[in-house]
């Protein structure tokens, strides 16, 4: 623990840089003793976000930081300003002529128009709670007019603003996904292997709080997509006989997680990618090269291996004369994935079969 102490101290990682900042306000800790307390704040005028998430998510991180540089304990409060007054009308909710009518009173007082719960404040913390139980995450939930209520309003709270730098601040979206999700299991597979100075900079370190899981995903969410939408199928086994045929020594019962990334990639597909699709047509020169793939195709043997299936198009693709060579890549996207971009074509043809790619190929030379 010593060791992992003395390097968290001069990290960068910016969970170490936000912590430092406490221990340097607080070189003995918290004056009068007792736990540091985060707080991390919400109006309940609305249901809970992407943003929600991410600023409890990353208080949390600082928590940990500061637990591993100097073993204090701590506590973390998700506090509810349910006080506050109600603005504006959120849009697609029930009885918007009842809310209209309690405009700037408190949203504690602001009658629930759903019916389930003592007042919109009520109903949208509830659903805040849910939502942070559901991610597992550790906290102690307090709403402001409890406090105003009890007097607790004169505990001494430390706000960690761990935005360092607004105008870097990362905007969410569901567009982010496939690529979160594809580093984030690049980040778990590197993690045991790594120096604890590596560990300590590694983002999913303070996500689990020093104790990531064990990873073992041999294919990336982003090549599921692109499986699931030339495949064309919801048959999850189906799915499975594909990955099967890239990772032979992989089942639903060996690896549970990517069983679930399976189920994931097919909402997602459905949701966000679908409609998106479009193959075009290749152009002259795309055309001759994509006949010459399709004769290197026939020429293996149908278990080829990743490899030597992306050397050969990257050899196409050098004959053909694309300048740069990623206009090839982006050529095999647009007419055989219907995508602007896409995963290395070696490993997804080994995934989905040099047969089934020869018939992608066909189909886009049909509509030369």
């Amino acid at each position: 623990m010593s060791a992992l102490r003395d390097i968290a101290a001069t990290h960068k990682a910016w969970p170490y840089e936000e912590a430092s900042k406490l221990v340097k306000r607080y070189p003995d800790g918290k004056p009068g003793g007792g736990p540091i307390v985060f707080e991390t704040g919400y109006g309940p005028s609305g249901l809970p976000h992407l943003g929600t998430f991410q600023e409890v998510a990353r208080t949390l991180m600082v928590r940990h930081a500061l637990s591993e540089l100097t073993g204090w304990e701590s506590r973390l409060i998700a506090f509810s300003d349910d006080m506050d007054g109600m603005r504006k009308v959120p849009p697609n909710l029930p009885h918007s002529d009842m809310l209209h009518a309690h405009l700037d009173q408190p949203l504690c007082k602001v009658p629930d128009p759903f019916g389930c719960h003592d007042s919109f404040a009520d109903h949208n913390n509830s659903l805040l709670r849910k939502f942070l139980d559901d991610f597992g995450f550790e906290y102690e939930f307090v709403a402001s007019h409890e406090c105003y209520q009890d007097g607790r309003f004169d505990e001494q709270l430390v706000n960690v603003h761990i935005y360092r730098d607004p105008k870097k601040a990362k905007q969410l979206s569901f567009q982010i996904i496939p690529k979160a999700v594809d580093e984030y299991y690049r980040f778990l597979a590197a993690y045991p292997d790594q120096e604890i100075k590596e560990k300590l900079g590694n983002p999913v370190h303070h996500v689990h709080a020093g104790d990531p899981p064990q990873a073992a995903m041999p294919i990336d969410f982003g090549m599921l997509l692109n499986l699931v939408g030339v495949a064309n199928t919801d048959d999850k086994d189906l799915l499975w006989g594909f990955v099967q045929r890239y990772a032979p020594d992989a089942s639903p019962e060996t690896h549970a997680d990517l069983d679930t990334l399976i189920d994931h990639a097919l909402v997602y597909f459905r949701d966000f990618v679908e409609e998106s699709l479009f193959k075009r047509a290749p152009d002259a020169k795309e055309t001759a090269a994509l006949r010459d793939l399709d004769a290197a195709l026939a020429a293996m043997p149908e278990d080829a291996d990743a490899e030597t299936i992306q050397n050969a198009v990257f050899e196409i693709g050098k004959t053909h004369g694309f300048e740069p060579l990623r206009d090839w890549f982006k050529a095999l996207y647009e007419t055989l994935l219907g995508a602007t971009h896409g995963p290395r074509m070696g490993s997804f043809t080994a995934l989905y079969g040099i047969d089934n790619v020869r018939k992608l190929i066909a189909e886009a030379l049909e509509r030369e």
